[in-house]
């Protein structure tokens, strides 16, 4: 019984994605690699709740929601994690409904990888469930001064199926779901009472 109401409430979670957030675009997306396992759904709920809880608060402008797969601007709840010269995000996206309360319809986990003259993106859109949707990569080659040039930018569509990119997304999903999450759940360490 307690996963058939699971399995509803997933499945109504994930019907705003498929009626409203997504953008078809000209390109197909690729379809989804059935044989993956997806991961966990109480670890990804997990994830979801603590991001919706206390994430900072972020919002997909127009031009950006577009090139990473989303239909238009999109309010969202994130984590950061700086790594070295790479920067690692996790996007909860929801719409926002005051009366109902925020409901969120997909994860996006993107990472960035900056030099001094190129900035890459590559964005995972995942469902509910934490299957992967989409795999988007963007780039942008940048002057001198570290500024980005429109002239250099491009947006690829991955294929979710090949192995380099169902590998790199196994990887965003253990950081996400085990080492940041772990961290998250770890108690405050007790001061010692002042004396």
């Amino acid at each position: 019984m307690k996963r058939a109401v699971i399995r509803l409430a997933i499945a109504a979670l994930s019907m705003p994605l498929a009626a409203s957030a997504v953008k078809a675009q000209d390109k197909p997306l690729p379809s989804l690699n059935q044989s993956a396992p997806s991961p966990d759904r109480r670890t990804l709920s997990q994830l979801v709740k603590t991001l919706m809880t206390s994430g900072l608060d972020g919002k997909y402008d127009n031009g950006y929601a577009q090139a990473g797969g989303l239909s238009g601007p999109m309010p969202l709840k994130a984590a950061v994690a700086p790594i070295g010269d790479e920067v690692r995000r996790c996007h909860i996206v929801y719409e926002a409904d005051k009366a109902a309360g925020n409901r969120p319809v997909c994860i996006k986990l993107v990472r960035t990888k900056k030099t001094k003259n190129n900035l890459e993106e590559r964005h995972y859109r995942i469902n509910l469930d934490g299957k992967l949707e989409a795999a988007i990569t963007l780039r942008n080659k940048r002057d001198g001064k570290g500024k980005g040039m429109k002239e250099g930018r491009s947006r690829v569509v991955e294929d979710i199926n090949s192995p380099e990119i169902q590998k790199a997304f196994k990887t965003e999903m253990a950081f996400w779901l085990k080492d940041w999450l772990r961290k998250q759940k770890r108690p405050a360490a007790k001061k010692p009472a002042a004396k």
